[in-house]
């Protein structure tokens, strides 16, 4: 359960880094070329962060199938 707890906690820092550059984002209008590439980094850490916390998911269903069987023989 180890991995999946890492997993989690590295998703949800990422996506709060997107939230950080989307935030950053918003208050550089007037410089249209940072708020494209902070909109890019969030767009990143918000789609890797998904990944991350779906993969844990996935880890987690993956542990509790494999207990359960082995629980049955």
């Amino acid at each position: 359960m180890k991995n999946v707890r890492e997993l989690e906690t590295y998703g949800a820092i990422l996506i709060g880094c997107g939230i950080m550059a989307y935030t950053l984002m918003l208050a550089s209008v007037y410089a249209p070329v940072w708020a494209t590439i902070e909109f890019v980094m969030g767009t990143l850490f918000m789609v890797v962060g998904v990944w991350c916390v779906y993969l844990a998911g996935m880890e987690y269903d993956y542990q509790m199938e494999k207990r359960r069987y082995r629980n049955k023989r």
